[in-house]
């Protein structure tokens, strides 16, 4: 069962709106990272997307 978070959330990007939760990630918010960096997140869609605060990476 979905609890009421995730419903909200699901219901909110699929009326084509962006979290209150998170703010939206622009291209100069990559400019402090090293150039891979700024290229991977570039390439991989991020910009426009909502900012992740945390990750776990291998």
């Amino acid at each position: 069962m979905e609890n009421l978070r995730h419903t909200f959330l699901k219901a909110i990007n699929s009326a084509g709106q962006h979290s209150a939760y998170a703010p939206l990630a622009l291209s100069n918010d990559f400019n402090t990272l090293p150039g891979l960096l700024q290229k991977f997140f570039h390439r991989c869609g991020y910009t426009g997307q909502e900012k992740i605060e945390c990750a776990h990476i291998k």
